[in-house]
């Protein structure tokens, strides 16, 4: 049977089609695994709410938990729901992505798919414009709840990981939400690559004024959290800014012009496997790369000197994300300094693994 994986995040929309085995189910073949900037975090500007507060919208639950599959809309995006619109312009770009994905479906003859939006959907209060442009091209989509994308998120980056779940702490950074899940709780902040550089990023390159706010925002929203780790902790970093810098300390170029992850079209590995298989593409590469605290130093000072379109020189930067790599790279840093982390292992994988997890049943 061939399955779809769809994850519409807050800068990326990702594509996940495989094959999974009916003669060994530990097995699935991936056809596509795609990548394509839709920024559905630029936001309209906010509607008028009188006396809007300021104050940190985090959500900390505790696994195990009810389940959320009977969830309203509404439910789902509780608190976080703050009065802010998807721009018609990320709406156009999502619109695209739908046809894209759509004539892959069905040039696979994909007969089984899960599509999910994660924060930046559950932040908006035009969602259901998102929900009906998906209808439109076919697609059910599911605005998942910030538990929900913790736990499929953090199944999907311990993929192919030589790591014990038990002691690995996965940092999920987003464009409009930053999930931290261990083995047993998890923590989401409204906080972001592309919603933090939107709040306090208005000069190019920023400030110091401007960095020392945005810092101060992400240690303000990490100090609401009663979390604490043991010294065998792992962090495992996964989503775009990890993988981002992984590559631009490889000093390989991980974009294209058609915005495809650089892939071969036909893999076969197993989701219980515990190793990379060496045929795997660059990409693939750094997945499970070490990345030193140094090195999230080295480059957070670098970037924040250098205006937007120097960024887009350095090679591995892909265009999207240029402009918001600083404020990802700011999240992690604080996180790595506040629980004292030397290191981290990056994951390329995800919330579409994660997904892919839940259709092939283990």
């Amino acid at each position: 049977m061939i399955v779809a994986a769809i994850d519409i995040g807050s800068n990326t929309s990702l594509l996940l089609i495989a094959r999974i085995s009916k003669e060994q189910a530990s097995q699935v073949e991936i056809l596509e695994d795609q990548l394509f900037f839709t920024r559905l975090a630029q936001r309209e500007p906010p509607v008028d709410i009188p006396n809007r507060s300021r104050k940190t919208g985090r959500q900390a639950v505790t696994f195990p938990s009810r389940e959320n599959g009977n969830l309203s809309l509404e439910e789902k995006q509780g608190s976080n729901r703050i009065g802010t619109k998807i721009s018609l312009e990320a709406l156009e770009r999502q619109k695209n992505f739908f046809k894209r994905a759509k004539k892959l479906i069905h040039q696979y003859s994909v007969e089984k798919i899960k599509c999910v939006a994660t924060a930046a959907a559950r932040q908006a209060q035009n969602a259901q414009e998102l929900l009906s442009m998906g209808k439109e091209h076919g697609f059910s989509i599911d605005i998942i709840s910030a538990e929900e994308e913790a736990l499929i998120s953090r199944k999907g980056a311990l993929f192919r990981l030589s790591v014990n779940p038990i002691s690995a702490v996965v940092l999920d950074i987003g464009g409009a939400s930053t999930e931290i899940s261990t083995n047993h709780q998890c923590f989401s902040l409204p906080i972001g690559s592309v919603n933090l550089t939107e709040e306090f990023i208005y000069n190019d390159p920023p400030t110091k004024k401007e960095i020392q706010r945005l810092t101060e925002k992400i240690q303000a929203e990490l100090r609401t959290i009663p979390f604490s780790c043991s010294k065998k902790s792992v962090l495992v970093a996964v989503a775009g800014t990890p993988t981002t810098l992984a590559t631009l300390e490889n000093k390989t170029d991980n974009s294209s012009p058609s915005g495809r992850t650089p892939s071969p079209l036909s893999r076969l590995f197993p989701l219980r496997d515990g190793f990379l298989n060496p045929e795997f593409s660059n990409t693939i590469r750094i997945h499970g790369k070490k990345l030193s605290i140094n090195q999230v130093q080295h480059w957070w000072e670098h970037l924040f000197q250098i205006p937007v379109e120097k960024r887009k020189t350095l090679k591995g930067m892909p265009f999207y994300r240029a402009d918001v790599m600083p404020a990802g790279l700011s999240i992690l840093k604080q996180v790595m300094n506040q629980f004292q982390w030397k290191e981290c292992l990056v994951s390329i994988t995800g919330l579409r693994y994660g997904l892919l997890h839940q259709m092939q049943g283990v």
